[in-house]
């Protein structure tokens, strides 16, 4: 039991942190003082007769509820004196002399339990046991020495300690490692560390904790299809796995996974400016981290639901934006060009499947959502002139086309005339005599007039300079003026 308690006080002494306090006329400085167990606090007088009274109370004269009572006597020299505390508690004290403590020269010293662990290795004949021990900042290590001459010797580290050689049985000392990092040492005695007596100290900072630090990671409380991503076995125990979010993660590994993917209302999906596309945006979706690219895929349904099971059934799927190369844009024109069976419109409806490949992830499709195109539904009487060479009527709720038959594209001749580009949202050519300038049907002086004005003053349109060409040589002048006014005299 002696030597126990032998041990437990070496670690103290050892381990201890010197405190002082400054003691002058009416005060105690710093009043209050935390420190842990086994620390040792020193009373210095600044000046005049003071001491140190944690027994009672010198204004009220009741004894103190400390855990143990404390006293040093008063003094007028350099240092009242020191002492130690070995159980933890808050401990009031005064200067009882004279009316000090009144005048308000008390103090108080909280004492707390050290947040250290002790660990203790063996050392005999060649050997340190453990050779190898992982301990957190603060720690403290303690060699007992079971028999012959060694000592402690830090080799290589982030600090060189050592502790003095003793003869066994002994307590060769404690060390406090508060500097992470990997400490080498032997015993420097003879030969010693030849012959294996060398050890390893791993000290860690247990404030670090690496892992996700990424909020928009997944989380334990994510639905993980297991899939995609990894299953995270210490969900439960409250220990997120290496790439899913951590909040107590003080460190970030850069393992976080992502199955974030664009809102519904962040895909739109519009009629494209070519005809027969569509126009496909996400834009307004905003990635958590930048995304290496960007796969989609396209599956149409072009017979509708056929089993009336009230769902399309999506047969025809293709890749429009293949994973080589890597896309990496947030807008994409969907012109069908791939599609040789069908057009737009065609289909009953689409859907897009939208894969997001992130850093970490395993692949490219880890991470998706689908979207979904149906055509506008018509109302029978409908027309669409939007493109008036292809004007579309609904019939039973379906968009049809109406044939044009337009004289030129059929071959038909313009007699005596040539054929114009029709005025914006008319399909067909118009055939116009040649001279006619105003296009009034009539052939007359207006129209000398008008072809004169516009080869002098460079004035006439495409259509008035084709019209004018009455000779045909692509260009407008004097002999188409003389052949104008011949056919109007003829």
């Amino acid at each position: 039991m002696k030597k126990i308690l032998l041990i437990i006080i070496s670690c103290f002494l050892l381990n201890a942190t010197e405190w002082e306090i400054s003691a002058g006329n009416f005060y105690y400085s710093p009043s209050v003082l935390e420190i842990v167990v086994g620390d040792n606090v020193t009373w210095i007088n600044d000046g005049g007769y003071h001491d140190v009274n944690g027994t009672v109370n010198a204004v009220t004269g009741f004894v103190y509820d400390n855990p143990e009572t404390f006293s040093l006597p008063p003094t007028s020299g350099n240092v009242i004196g020191s002492y130690t505390f070995t159980i933890p508690g808050t401990y009031n004290y005064n200067c009882s002399v004279g009316s000090h403590a009144a005048n308000g020269q008390t103090g108080v010293i909280i004492v707390t339990e050290s947040n250290s662990t002790q660990w203790e290795i063996d050392a005999g004949n060649y050997y340190y046991s453990p050779s190898y021990l992982e301990i957190s900042v603060g720690d403290n290590v303690t060699w007992s020495n079971l028999g012959g001459f060694h000592d402690v010797v830090v080799i290589s580290g982030p600090e060189i300690l050592e502790l003095s050689p003793c003869s066994g049985p002994c307590l060769i000392g404690t060390l406090t490692f508060n500097t992470p990092g990997t400490y080498e040492y032997i015993c420097s005695i003879g030969s010693h560390a030849a012959n294996g007596m060398v050890g390893t100290i791993n000290v860690v900072d247990s404030s670090i904790v690496s892992g996700c630090v990424d909020s928009n990671a997944i989380t334990c409380d994510d639905d993980i299809d297991t899939l995609y991503f990894p299953e995270c076995d210490t969900c439960s125990d409250d220990d997120p796995c290496e790439n899913y979010y951590n909040p107590n993660a003080t460190v970030d590994n850069g393992l976080c996974m992502y199955n974030d993917i664009p809102a519904y209302d962040e895909f739109s999906i519009d009629l494209g400016s070519i005809e027969g596309s569509l126009s496909l945006d996400w834009s307004l979706f905003n990635p958590p981290v930048e995304v290496s690219q960007y796969v989609l895929m396209r599956c149409a349904d072009i017979d509708g639901d056929n089993d009336n099971d009230g769902e399309f059934e999506y047969e025809m799927c293709v890749m429009i934006i293949p994973p080589m190369p890597m896309f990496t844009g947030s807008q994409f024109i969907d012109d069908f060009a791939d599609a040789v069976e069908y057009s737009l419109d065609d289909v009953a409806a689409i859907k897009y499947t939208l894969s997001i490949g992130y850093p970490n992830n395993n692949y490219w499709g880890s991470s998706f959502g689908n979207y979904y195109y149906e055509p506008e539904p018509c109302v029978d009487g409908d027309f669409d002139n939007t493109n008036p060479c292809m004007p579309m009527e609904c019939f039973d709720g379906v968009w049809y086309q109406i044939v044009i038959d337009c004289a030129e594209q059929m071959g038909v001749p313009c007699e005596e005339g040539v054929y114009i580009d029709p005025p914006e949202g008319v399909c067909c050519s118009e055939c116009v005599l040649l001279g006619d300038l105003n296009s009034d049907g009539v052939l007359n002086v207006v129209d000398i007039v008008s072809l004169v004005n516009g080869i002098l003053g460079s004035s006439l349109s495409v259509n008035q300079a084709l019209i004018g060409d009455l000779d045909g040589d692509g260009t407008n002048n004097v002999i188409d003026i003389v052949s104008l006014v011949n056919l109007i005299l003829n």
